[in-house]
């Protein structure tokens, strides 16, 4: 059998969660499995993680001369010409033309329950290339989308339930909201949680962390949150609660690792009208070889979003050593299970007394980390990996559904 993988999401040097799930997933696909063929398609050079993956892997690099569609026209072209016996995609979104054995992964639906957290500017900006992309969505989709990013997402999810032969998703909380929010039939819907790295995630030593503390000139105690710095990981709500904390610990930093995205600025404003300029410190992307002694490093990994498919920095905390506390609602409980503090998002004063607790109570946070260290043992690559391929290679049963 020939399984093809869009593996243009993975091939990228700064990765977040559906970037890092392509990547280890496809590597640890090819690891696992060498009796099948496997096809990647890149729609650039491949990086040298994918160069040598085995024989029994061929690279594929669909040249595309655009910045746009090379999903849905270039790989499209690919699957008319030279399909595989099946195609997976670790993101939604399918290419139009595709074989009827084709498995995606729909990792949330956030874009329907708060479509005001989605952009709705024009992919390729207002000029002619703008233009030319909405008249295309416009015909492809019979004039019920545009070529913004909500209604990109919303036709590609649509899509992808409709089309594809089997879906992945990656919690039974997402599973639930697919269900909900697209009547899809649950028989079609295969819950396969995240991994984690062993290799790189694990505590690191007492040097490594002292250099990065010092590099960043965090001498005093502090909680991190990872991810982009977006309206949809609920930051107010985490400034909220890190400003009320510091009344009772005035010396707790907040450490964030990510990039700007959409609702940044409201948040920077607010961490200016608190007077928080000397106590949060912004980092940016950060490699593995910096982040993972900054987690090790935090009395605590804060992650208070509201809408999460699965939220990987909670394992990855759990990997290094640092308790976690989590907001209610969406996965957050069903990854971390009872080795994280769990706080209601609205409860800025109960979330705000439950860190100040954490970071006071050596006892506590040992627990935690413990029960981390246990939780880790329902989670691993290889795990989700023979999961995924169970669902690429077992005989399909194919339903009709409309478009």
């Amino acid at each position: 059998m020939v399984i093809g993988i869009d593996a243009s999401r993975a091939n990228v040097r700064e990765r977040t969660g559906t970037e890092w799930y392509s990547y280890h997933l496809i590597r640890a696909l090819t690891a696992l499995d060498r009796h099948h063929r496997y096809v990647l398609y890149f729609d650039q050079t491949p990086i040298d993680e994918f160069r040598h993956l085995g024989p029994h892997v061929e690279y594929r690099v669909l040249r595309w001369p655009w910045r746009f569609l090379w999903n849905q026209l270039r790989l499209s072209l690919e699957m008319l010409w030279r399909p595989p016996d099946v195609l997976f995609v670790p993101a939604h979104t399918i290419p139009l033309i595709h074989p009827r054995r084709t498995v995606t992964t729909l990792h949330d639906v956030g874009f329907e329950r708060f479509p005001e957290l989605y952009g709705r500017e024009p992919i390729g900006g207002r000029g002619l290339v703008g233009q030319l992309l909405n008249t295309m969505a416009r015909l492809v989709t019979r004039g019920r989308y545009g070529n913004n990013e909500l209604d990109y997402h919303r036709w590609s999810a649509r899509f992808a339930v409709a089309h594809a032969a089997r879906l992945i998703t990656v919690s039974e909380f997402t599973k639930s909201e697919i269900v909900d929010c697209y009547g899809a039939d649950p028989e079609r819907i295969a819950v396969i949680h995240h991994g984690f790295d062993p290799e790189v995630f694990r505590r690191p030593d007492q040097t490594a962390i002292a250099a990065v503390r010092k590099r960043f000139a965090l001498t005093s105690p502090y909680v991190l949150f990872v991810g982009r710095l977006e309206q949809k990981k609920n930051l107010n709500t985490l400034i909220d609660v890190f400003n009320r904390a510091r009344i009772k610990l005035p010396s707790l930093k907040l450490v964030l690792v990510g990039t700007p995205g959409r609702g940044w600025g409201v948040a920077a404003e607010r961490i200016n009208t608190y007077g928080l300029d000397q106590a949060v410190f912004r980092l940016g992307w950060q490699p593995r070889n910096v982040y993972v002694p900054l987690l090790a490093g935090a009395a605590a990994l804060i992650f208070l979003s509201r809408y999460e498919g699965f939220g990987l920095p909670v394992l990855e905390s759990f990997a290094v050593g640092t308790p976690v506390v989590v907001a209610a609602g969406s996965s957050l409980p069903e990854v971390a299970g009872r080795a994280a503090l769990i706080v209601h998002p609205d409860d800025i004063d109960g979330a705000a007394r439950t860190v100040v607790k954490l970071v006071n109570n050596r006892t506590l946070r040992q627990a935690l980390v413990t029960s981390g260290r246990h939780r880790l043992q329902a989670f691993s690559w290889k795990q989700t990996a023979q999961a995924t391929l169970d669902v690429l290679v077992k005989p399909f049963q194919f339903h009709d559904q409309p478009a």
